[in-house]
């Protein structure tokens, strides 16, 4: 609901639904959290050209919700607790068709934090001073729509975040930090240590958790008046990317060496703007293409491989920046 206007959508209205969620135990990256539903739209209310539609009602940001249930033999239905999100850009009109998409509250922030300074400071201000420079609404308690765990407050550092998006900056704290990032089923951004700060208290020892089959847990003390440096937990070196997406087409005339004519080319998992991003390349990047390629909204992506940075990667690049 944005603008005092809530659409609901049925069954009878959705074509398809697509969800990811992938969570690095240690945030040696950003999690993936996204969504996109097409659903039929005859009478064009999501054309941009429609004065009547609603399309100027849909916008960037705005809070989706999707739950789905279980009919039972009686008629009623049992629903799950629904999955919360909000949109990455205005939905896309095409063949009496409108396609949704939309990401985790992580996923929407990418306005740029500038404000860290050097000096000693502990991770939970840093992730507090991050969350609160985004300038995120409440959530429906009247909250703030995140949960930083206490721990941090005991991991100190002087080192000051880069000039980057916030969600970026909340990346590297979390690694550093060896945190989970992740929104939940309510879209609450989490920043949880990926071991449980249980604490004797609990009746736990390290001996007795591990018997259980989990990891153990690590306390803090709060009298600690000495900085505690975290450890850095360096991510393996990756050698080799490659997309997930698959080529549709194969043309032998498409074949051969590219060069990147734009100043900075966005390398993605799958054809389309919409897909992540692997890598950007600079201008005059020369990639390989060995005929494959897939054609969306009348581009041409080709499927292509270079080396960038002793990295080989393996993705989708649009034809509109590259020449033969």
């Amino acid at each position: 609901m944005l603008y005092g206007v809530e659409k609901t959508f049925l069954n009878s209205d959705i074509v398809s639904t697509r969800q990811t969620h992938n969570v690095d135990p240690l945030s040696r990256r950003l999690p993936q959290e996204t969504m996109q539903f097409v659903i039929l739209d005859y009478e064009h209310n999501y054309e941009p050209d429609n004065p009547s539609g609603i399309y100027q009602y849909v916008d960037k940001n705005s809070p989706v919700s999707i739950q789905f249930g279980y009919e039972l033999p009686n008629g009623k239905v049992e629903w799950l607790k629904p999955d919360k999100y909000v949109l990455n850009s205005k939905p896309k009109a095409s063949k009496n068709q409108a396609t949704f998409s939309g990401t985790g509250l992580i996923g929407s922030l990418s306005g740029t934090f500038y404000k860290s300074k050097l000096g000693s400071k502990n991770f939970y201000d840093m992730a507090e001073e991050v969350l609160l420079d985004a300038g995120l609404t409440l959530s429906e308690q009247g909250t703030n729509p995140w949960v930083i765990d206490e721990s941090l407050t005991q991991m100190f550092t002087t080192a000051a975040l880069p000039i980057d998006t916030h969600m970026n900056c909340l990346q590297l704290i979390a690694h550093a930090c060896r945190c989970r990032l992740f929104t939940d089923d309510d879209n609450i951004i989490h920043i949880i240590t990926a071991v449980g700060n249980i604490g004797r208290k609990a009746g736990y020892d390290t001996r007795t958790w591990k018997k259980h089959g989990h990891l153990p847990y690590v306390t803090y003390d709060t009298a600690v008046t000495a900085p505690v440096q975290p450890e850095i937990v360096k991510p393996e070196a990756v050698t080799s990317v490659k997309a997930t997406g698959v080529a549709k087409s194969f043309n032998k005339s498409v074949a051969g060496k590219y060069t990147v004519t734009a100043t900075s080319l966005n390398v993605r998992d799958a054809a389309g703007v919409e897909n992540e991003v692997l890598v950007a390349i600079p201008k005059g990047t020369v990639v390989q293409n060995y005929g494959y390629y897939t054609v969306v909204d009348g581009v041409k992506w080709l499927y292509v491989q270079f080396t960038y940075k002793r990295v080989t990667y393996i993705g989708f690049c649009s034809s509109t920046y590259l020449k033969k």
